[in-house]
């Protein structure tokens, strides 16, 4: 027979009223209302994402002189940190909110993945650019190297745009 050597923790009220207490001054800081989109950049600056409130991406922003910046085997990667940045900043900016209303959520339930979801390949329509997806979230990006050096920056963005709206939902 199994037994549990961990003792019951006490209660500990006072920390979460604190811990609400920020969140609550945190979100008033907004404003009016938090914001409705959030954009992040890779650590060059050269690409920037920006996503709605609902998570999906509404713009992709590229330096035309991405390729002097870094080369094209770095593309994917410098896309992902972008995306994932503005992802992580929505979700912040999300559980604050939630937090500070009071309607914060286990989170083996914020995060479950729906059973069954394996990984998905999302291709773009003009092949720059493959993105993993789980579930409702990005797993990776793998961009076609020899493909997009030869690519035009608007005809890149308007790609990578689009696979992630396809990957995501418009």
């Amino acid at each position: 027979m199994a037994v549990n050597n961990v003792r019951a923790r006490p209660r500990r009220d006072g920390a979460r009223r604190d811990l609400r207490a920020w969140a609550i001054s945190e979100v008033r800081a907004f404003g009016e209302r938090p914001p409705s989109y959030f954009r992040c950049a890779d650590p060059s600056g050269t690409i920037r994402v920006t996503l709605g409130a609902d998570d999906r991406v509404v713009d992709v922003e590229l330096d035309p002189d991405w390729r002097d910046r870094f080369g094209p085997e770095y593309f994917d990667t410098a896309l992902l940190v972008a995306y994932r940045g503005a992802l992580h900043d929505s979700r912040y900016v999300r559980g604050l909110v939630r937090l500070a209303a009071g309607t914060v959520g286990s989170p083996a339930t914020d995060a479950a993945v729906p059973a069954g979801c394996g990984d998905a390949v999302v291709r773009s329509p003009a092949g720059y650019l493959r993105l993993v997806r789980r579930g409702g979230s990005i797993r990776s990006a793998h961009a076609d190297t020899r493909r997009i050096c030869a690519a035009a920056p608007p005809a890149l963005r308007h790609d990578v745009l689009a696979v992630f709206q396809l990957a995501l939902g418009a």
